[in-house]
């Protein structure tokens, strides 16, 4: 096991997917949003993260490059959820 390091490099992932837009919610948001909201009603934000620690023989451009392929391939990677005119919707992002 490899002992985390206090500095990390900040790299972007360039994607581009086939739909874009702002959206409705599905059920299945509709559900999360809810549940989320009677929760934590004065919180802005939900944000998800991990770090990842490549093994040393990863390069990086090759890891960029299967990340911008996954952001490309599944809309919910590049979703953010917000309120417009007193409704919940979903923004994809390109």
């Amino acid at each position: 096991m490899v002992a985390p390091t206090t500095s990390y490099s900040v790299c972007w992932a360039r994607f581009q997917g086939a739909r874009t837009g702002v959206y409705s919610l599905t059920w299945a948001q509709w559900g999360m949003w809810d549940l989320i909201s009677s929760k934590a009603p004065d919180d802005a934000y939900l944000n998800l993260y991990e770090i990842v620690h490549f093994p040393e023989p990863v390069a990086l451009p090759k890891a960029l490059g299967a990340l911008e392929v996954l952001l490309g391939r599944h809309e919910a990677l590049r979703s953010r959820y917000y309120v417009r005119q007193s409704e919940p919707v979903q923004h994809i992002s390109d």
